[in-house]
């Protein structure tokens, strides 16, 4: 006998955040989301170019197309159930 069951799994496009292009790095903090403030090495700020997110494109209006924003897709999945002897 054969059944079929559904799991909800992380969306690989968006890799689960439900948003579009966040998987270019930012440049100008390399992926870190910060960047240090002149004087204090250990002041930091959030990066101008990509927001704090540490990804380019990151904007929170643009939602994946596959998942559309929920970050999860249904995967059917085909399970065979052994009949007793």
């Amino acid at each position: 006998m054969i059944d079929k069951a559904c799991f909800a799994v992380r969306c690989g496009p968006c890799y689960g955040t439900g948003l579009r292009d966040e998987n270019t790095p930012c440049p100008i903090c390399k992926s870190e989301g910060l960047i240090p403030l002149p004087g204090k090495a250990e002041d930091y700020t959030d990066c101008q170019g990509c927001g704090g997110s540490g990804f380019c494109g990151f904007d929170h209006t643009a939602i994946c197309l596959r998942c559309q924003g929920i970050g999860a897709v249904k995967k059917t999945v085909r399970v065979s159930k052994r009949q007793g002897r």
